[in-house]
């Protein structure tokens, strides 16, 4: 891993196995809330790309992150 600014050596990010690496985005779901995300992972930046789907489309916009929120689980597995 090449060094970055503020980042330390050894702070490698652990990434999430039910993303892709190579750009392709997975419907994930809020356990908490039951909200539909699309979640995508870059990785010529190392971040995840969060999308809302259907009705929080109106509440929430995309964001992009270093981690995925802890409460998103794969679409489909409850």
């Amino acid at each position: 891993m090449f060094w970055q600014p503020g980042r330390r050596q050894g702070d490698e990010m652990k990434t999430n196995h039910t993303i892709p690496n190579n750009g392709r985005a997975v419907f994930m779901r809020n356990q908490r809330t039951g909200s539909a995300w699309l979640v995508s992972f870059d990785y010529r930046e190392s971040m995840y790309w969060h999308e809302p789907q259907g009705n929080l489309r109106n509440i929430r916009r995309p964001y992009a992150s270093h981690s995925i929120e802890p409460n998103l689980v794969p679409a489909g597995t409850h």
